[in-house]
């Protein structure tokens, strides 16, 4: 036996399996509809592209800032 038990039991079943596979084949069919889902992504990407890019923006500054401090730290130790 593996890791789930009622799902092996619940599987083993002929009839279970059929309605199971029928269920799959229609959410296929109702919601998996490509076009859909492309429409779906560039709408959510419109909503989110610019608090990305200001977040990303932000995170390279404050890298840009440590990297400078690392900088300073370095010469001032250099200089002693």
């Amino acid at each position: 036996m593996g890791e789930n038990r009622f799902l092996e039991r619940v599987m083993a079943m002929e009839e279970f399996r059929r309605i199971y596979g029928a269920h799959l084949k229609d959410f296929l069919a109702r919601l998996y509809v490509p076009d859909r889902l492309h429409r779906r992504i560039d709408e959510i990407a419109a909503v989110i592209r610019d608090p990305i890019a200001a977040q990303s923006a932000l995170r390279l500054e404050n890298a840009r800032r440590r990297q400078h401090g690392v900088i300073i730290t370095i010469c001032r130790n250099l200089a002693r």
